[in-house]
């Protein structure tokens, strides 16, 4: 479902000083621009240190961001019920189909406190219209071509950004059968993984 005709941006400071002088952000006598709520989601080291470097690169614009750590429970309830946030790391997993993984993150009207779904409440009903249509499409060459329009649309209007890509590596024995049955191992049942003898 890939498509790599879709904009990109590259890293700019210079750029980034221009266009928040431009929008009004000026900075302060301290440097500083403004200040906003940062949460790195608990549950990998790499999202808490994302969040790390990602205050210290927003400083270099003079953005000032303020990490708030919580536990797991907290970190979704700020995030997903309460909203109370202004930037915030996750670690969404994508999946084979868009229609079981990605979708959900962009697409509105999804309650309030549904965890890994829409975080920033983004609206946008030309999309909603097609992740419906896309979702009720059967033809593999037409479902193709709708979700290869729907990255088009999120790169542009960024409701997400995705920064890095990491795989999950399974070191085992070779006498160790069935170490996943399925393709997301952390999540796996091992009830018939097995040692061969």
């Amino acid at each position: 479902f890939y498509t790599a005709d879709v904009p990109t941006y590259p890293f700019d400071v210079a750029k980034a000083n221009a266009l928040l002088d431009e929008a009004g952000y000026k900075r302060a006598d301290d440097g500083k621009r403004f200040a906003l709520k940062l949460l790195p989601a608990p549950y990998f080291n790499e999202t808490k240190q994302f969040g790390d470097y990602l205050r210290q690169a927003l400083a270099a614009i003079g953005i000032d961001a303020q990490i708030v750590n919580n536990d797991s429970a907290a970190h979704i309830k700020a995030v997903y019920t309460d909203h109370a946030f202004d930037l915030a790391v996750g670690p969404p997993v994508f999946r084979g189909d868009p229609a079981i993984s990605t979708t959900i993150l962009v697409q509105s009207g999804i309650p309030d406190g549904v965890p890994f779904s829409n975080q920033g409440g983004y609206k946008n009903a030309e999309l909603d219209a097609l992740i419906v249509k896309a979702s009720e499409t059967l033809d593999t060459a037409a479902r193709t071509e709708l979700y290869k329009e729907f990255q088009k649309k999120v790169a542009a209007d960024l409701p997400l950004i995705n920064i890095a890509e990491w795989s999950f590596i399974s070191v085992a024995r070779d006498t160790v059968g069935n170490i996943a049955n399925n393709p997301r191992w952390a999540v796996s049942n091992w009830a018939d993984t097995y040692l061969a003898v």
